[in-house]
């Protein structure tokens, strides 16, 4: 269950943040919490996600960010991004979304990126209601969620990846990407091996040695073309879940398109280090900066 949202006032939230606690669900007053909404449909289940926005309405519109959480296809919560997405609403008036999604044990691919997309589009069919210009949407992510993210990214307008959970009149396409810790190529194993009951195995639905053109279908790093949107990575350079050659490698292939491309890394950190003291709030700071240069105006 996600935790309560302690409500408190803008200075001590700013204050909390910057400091090492891990307190997830600070909120501070004036901010808007949509917990548990319904933002599209699948068979298997609800497609939830949790919405924050400043509660004054802006006199002119503004970006959005749909956050896509990690736990390799296969767990995680929505909660994992709440720390970021209501830091942007509070800070730079960002409508902000974190969402569930599909997990492999409910669906293979390319079912968690439908969802991902399906999330794009309700946060552009809200535009009117909440004031959001639709050219203005990023999304981020970490981990499998980094993944699901770059995708996002650089699959606009590919139909088979758009699914049937709704808002069809809508597009999916990101304006910004931001991934943390980023699966970039499924077909890279950090140990030479991907066992057939593995994540990435089960995230797919099938064995690699039976359809490895379906794991390159599925890559970041196979799916690189000059009309992708710009695009941040951070990861850390001791990372064994994730090798830091794999976003290296990506950023080369963006840059080759002539796609802009922010690739930081950070000596002795691992996987997942993004999310917890005293890396987290630097690192919000850096995505901060490459949100606000690509989505606000």
């Amino acid at each position: 269950m996600p935790e309560p949202l302690v409500a408190v006032g803008p200075a001590e939230y700013l204050d909390l943040i910057q400091g090492s606690s891990r307190i997830n669900g600070l909120l501070p007053r004036g901010t808007v919490a949509e917990i548990a909404a319904d933002y599209g449909t699948s068979p298997q289940q609800p497609l939830r996600c949790d919405v924050f926005y400043r509660q004054a309405r802006p006199e002119k519109a503004r970006p959005a960010i749909v956050f896509i959480h990690g736990g390799g296809w296969q767990g995680g919560h929505r909660e994992q991004f709440w720390r970021q997405a209501i830091y942007l609403a509070h800070m730079h008036d960002f409508v902000a979304l974190s969402i569930g999604y599909r997990l492999s044990d409910k669906a293979p691919f390319p079912a968690a990126l439908q969802d991902a997309k399906c999330a794009m589009r309700y946060i552009r069919s809200r535009s009117e209601q909440l004031m959001i210009d639709p050219e203005r949407v990023g999304v981020g992510g970490g981990s499998a969620g980094g993944h699901l993210a770059l995708m996002v990214g650089l699959t606009a307008g590919e139909e088979a990846y758009e699914g049937e959970g709704g808002h069809d009149d809508w597009s999916s396409h990101a304006n910004a990407v931001v991934a943390f810790n980023a699966v970039c190529d499924l077909t890279s194993a950090n140990d030479g091996k991907m066992p057939p009951d593995g994540p990435r195995a089960k995230f797919m639905g099938v064995a690699f040695e039976e359809k490895p053109e379906r794991y390159r279908e599925a890559s970041p790093f196979f799916r690189a073309n000059p009309k992708a949107p710009p695009v941040l990575i951070l990861h850390g350079e001791e990372d064994k879940t994730v090798p830091v050659e794999q976003p290296r490698k990506l950023k080369v292939r963006l840059d080759e398109f002539g796609v802009p491309c922010e690739l930081m890394t950070y000596p002795e950190k691992g996987h997942g280090w993004f999310n917890a003291p005293p890396d987290f709030f630097p690192l919000l700071q850096v995505a901060e900066k490459f949100l606000v240069k690509h989505l606000k105006r």
